[in-house]
């Protein structure tokens, strides 16, 4: 099994259990002219997250194009600074941890991407949805690219 089917099951099964979940970096190296650092992408036919670390903002960016009913998918885009970053920087841990909450109308649930950078804290960017409301309603199989060597999901 690849290491990127394994990231795809694992992740798979995450959004499907929908509990929070982590999914945890390991090596995360500079790269010689790279300053925006893919990390991971999580695609399925009509959505699509990609995460990249953008080393002279610096910043960790959230990409995501969701398919809309009638129409162009949207897209948006969050961002949440990251201190310690750097265009040289190397780092033992990266943790992207998606936490779920509801309001109290149960179809409003919310999310919380917290981010931790050898594991300090560097703070959450909170959505308005869940970000993975559109995987398990499209359904179908989810394809997850990782940039890093290594990876874990709890």
């Amino acid at each position: 099994m690849s290491k990127y089917s394994e990231l795809t099951e694992d992740i798979q099964n995450a959004i499907n259990s929908s509990k929070d979940f982590s999914i945890l970096f390991r090596e995360v190296r500079a790269r010689k002219r790279l300053p925006e650092q893919p990390i991971v992408e999580i695609r399925n036919l009509a959505n699509n997250l990609r995460v990249t670390l953008d080393r002279t903002k610096p910043a960790i960016i959230l990409e995501l194009k969701e398919a809309a009913i009638d129409g162009p998918a949207q897209e948006r885009n969050f961002s949440l600074p990251i201190e310690g970053l750097n265009e040289t920087s190397n780092h033992n841990l990266l943790i992207i941890h998606f936490e779920d909450y509801e309001n109290e109308n149960e179809e409003e649930s919310k999310q919380r991407i917290w981010i931790f950078l050898d594991c300090v804290s560097q703070g959450y960017l909170t959505l308005s949805s869940n970000i993975f409301n559109g995987y398990r309603k499209e359904g179908g199989l989810i394809r997850a690219v990782s940039h890093s060597l290594f990876h874990y999901i709890h």
